[in-house]
């Protein structure tokens, strides 16, 4: 059960940490699938302007699909053409599930698109290894805000081959790495000082503006562990440590179930539990060792060291019972 809880909180984490340090192509963060589908919200189109991008609330998304139906990988592209969609996620997706007849998708489905459709995403496949080159070669300084390093990144991708291409491509991990930007920029300097009732509005609005047209899927995919990590961190923006439990068990119950919550608030109290004996025994035995030494080096003195050795077995008793 321990292990268990700790995959569900080191999901969280690393979907988070992942985006912190960004790699030189691609930057796939893990997808945590939600236990239900949310309803649909107002969304905000993102999206370049052209003509090719449909409106984002034309295409109903889907969240699972069998990509061995010819009908189901070209509803797919027309996703992609729409702004639902990144291409290179999808074709990820496709070729791995797939499997038999879908090697060198989505070149054998694209007659079904119309010829200007069908150019564009060979072009932007055509472009991704110029344009992954071009980001590797950004020398990046890691003091910058997260915000700062997407937009030069998304500078380079659109220098090489144009913003329609880069959505196609990228547009995906570009939305949902902006909202990560926008939301860590606001838990550290906004949330604090705004009611503790309006901070989950907030993030809400954020994840509209930055998902724009692929609200759907990447809502979807934060799942309820992510969900709850944004809101965890905006609750406890500027919140003193002694009320930050309470919140917390809160939040986890109306976010996991009160089962799972109690269970992650045991795993905590047991691991504050191991570090204070850890840093218990520490400083005992630092206290010790200088009590010794006070009196001669047990290096070199086989008394000193007989009484060290047995007063730390003492102490190792004491703190790990």
């Amino acid at each position: 059960m321990k292990t268990q809880l700790r995959v569900v909180v080191g999901v969280v984490l690393v979907s988070v940490i992942a985006w912190l340090v960004w790699p030189a192509g691609r930057a796939d963060i893990p997808v945590v699938q939600p236990s239900a589908q949310r309803s649909a919200v107002q969304k905000t189109a993102a999206v370049p302007s052209s003509g090719l991008f449909a409106s984002s609330q034309s295409l109903p998304y889907v969240p699972t699909s069998d990509w061995t139906q010819p009908a189901q990988r070209i509803t797919a592209l027309r996703n992609v053409l729409a702004g639902r969609r990144s291409l290179l996620d999808l074709r990820d997706e496709v070729r791995k599930s797939c499997q038999q007849g879908c090697e060198n998708w989505p070149e054998g489905d694209l007659a079904a698109l119309k010829p200007q459709e069908a150019s564009l995403l060979r072009r932007a496949l055509a472009e991704q290894p110029a344009i992954d080159q071009s980001v590797a070669n950004l020398v990046q300084d890691a003091r910058q805000p997260m915000s700062d390093r997407l937009a030069r990144i998304i500078a380079a991708r659109d220098a090489v081959a144009g913003r329609e291409v880069t959505q196609v491509l990228y547009g995906e991990e570009q939305a949902r790495l902006a909202f990560h930007a926008a939301a860590q920029d606001f838990i550290t300097k906004q949330a604090a000082s705004i009611p503790s009732e309006d901070r989950q509005r907030a993030l809400d609005d954020l994840r509209r503006q930055h998902y724009g047209s692929y609200f759907d899927r990447l809502s979807a995919e934060e799942g309820p562990e992510q969900h709850l990590y944004w809101a965890l961190a905006a609750a406890e923006a500027g919140l003193p440590a002694e009320k930050r439990t309470d919140v917390r068990l809160k939040m986890r119950t109306d976010y996991l179930g009160v089962k799972l919550a109690q269970q992650l608030a045991e795993q905590e109290a047991d691991d504050a539990r191991h570090l204070q004996q850890a840093q218990g025994y520490q400083t005992a035995r630092t206290d010790l060792e200088t009590e010794i030494r006070r009196r001669g080096n047990p290096d070199q003195d086989p008394v000193l060291a007989t009484e060290l050795q047995d007063r730390l077995g003492e102490l190792r008793l004491k703190w790990f019972p």
